[in-house]
């Protein structure tokens, strides 16, 4: 099995871009999905693996702590409403951290804003 997904790797990337997958602790190739739907003013509808959010209102960044590390783990970030974009990342020194920003679409320069967001995070199990 991992001959063929190494193959199919190689066919469809080429032999210099192959990518090698690791196995989980339980020797399979499973992932942990963890995700939040957080409010403008930081508080959160649904999640999983989750254990808060803070924001100190207009103008700062949200931190959504996880009940794991996830620091070596995969961030998707979506915004509620078309006119924002979102910006995800580890925060240095915390582990269990996800720093997402908030911006106006189409304006790298435009200050922090509050705004609905979707966050999921890939893990190896």
């Amino acid at each position: 099995m991992h001959r063929a997904l190494a193959l199919a790797a190689t066919l469809m990337f080429g032999a210099a871009t192959a990518y090698t997958a690791h196995a989980a602790p339980d020797n399979t190739l499973g992932v942990a999905i963890l995700g939040v739907h957080v409010e403008q003013n930081g508080t959160f509808i649904d999640a999983t693996g989750v254990t808060g959010v803070d924001h100190n209102g207009r103008g700062t960044a949200y931190q959504v702590t996880f009940v794991r590390d996830v620091s070596n783990c995969l961030y998707a970030a979506t915004p509620f409403f078309a006119v924002h974009a979102v910006a995800v990342g580890p925060v240095v020194g915390q582990p269990e951290v996800v720093q997402v920003n908030v911006r106006a679409a189409g304006d790298s320069n435009a200050f922090l804003v509050e705004a609905e967001f979707y966050l999921l995070v890939y893990c190896p199990r």
